[in-house]
């Protein structure tokens, strides 16, 4: 009997000391992970090379005739601000802008008019987007989705991403690619008074090493 029941002690000091193993592991993995997501990061304009700086969470302003971007590290995005200060509107042509993400994606951009002395903004990479595919009325009738996006810095507006079409449930959650680390391209055609202007940046993203 007695061997028994000292079996039986052993055993379960042998579960406490696994069972204790066991949760120092798992803090250590936790820790590490925190560690991992603790990480700084930072956005460089390293196209054009004339305009090439680290951009930080107030705004970088760069001018490209005829508008004026403004670029701020948002953390997981960067904003972008296009700003119109002429005394025209200036048209961004969407089916000639893009921006591809550091897997060699392209994306297309919606296009839109700036009015004068205004901005449109959206983010790079843009936000997740809910979509109402409830029915709407217009020019005829029928059922369709709409998307009501938020510009960044309490602006309202429609994002310029492409979002892909009409989706059928009643409310999806439309996902969007990750900008961990790497480059990104965004290529803006504008037009104003007929003539066409073309504006590219290249983005990097990378770990502040500390």
């Amino acid at each position: 009997m007695r061997l028994a029941t000292t079996g039986l002690d052993f055993r379960s000091r042998m579960h406490k000391s696994d069972s204790r193993k066991s949760r120092w592991l798992w803090l250590a993995t936790g820790f590490v992970a925190l560690l991992n997501g603790c990480a700084t990061y930072e956005y460089v304009l390293v196209e054009p090379v004339e305009f090439a700086r680290t951009i930080g969470r107030e705004d970088v302003a760069i001018e490209r005739e005829p508008l004026t971007y403004r670029f701020t590290d948002l953390k997981s995005r960067l904003g972008v601000k296009v700003v119109n200060p002429n005394d025209e509107p200036v048209t961004l042509v969407g089916e000639k802008s893009y921006v591809v993400d550091p897997a060699g994606q392209s994306y297309p951009m919606r296009g839109g008019t700036i009015a004068p002395d205004s901005f449109v903004a959206f983010t790079i990479p843009p936000a997740a987007r809910m979509y109402d595919a409830g029915p709407r009325f217009g020019v005829g009738v029928g059922f369709g989705s709409y998307s009501d996006g938020g510009f960044y810095g309490g602006s309202v507006g429609h994002t310029f991403y492409d979002d892909g079409g009409w989706y059928p449930a009643s409310y999806e959650v439309v996902n969007v690619w990750q900008w961990k680390e790497g480059r990104v391209t965004l290529r803006l055609m504008v037009e104003r008074t007929g003539q066409m202007i073309e504006h590219e940046f290249v983005f990097l993203r990378r770990k502040v090493e500390e």
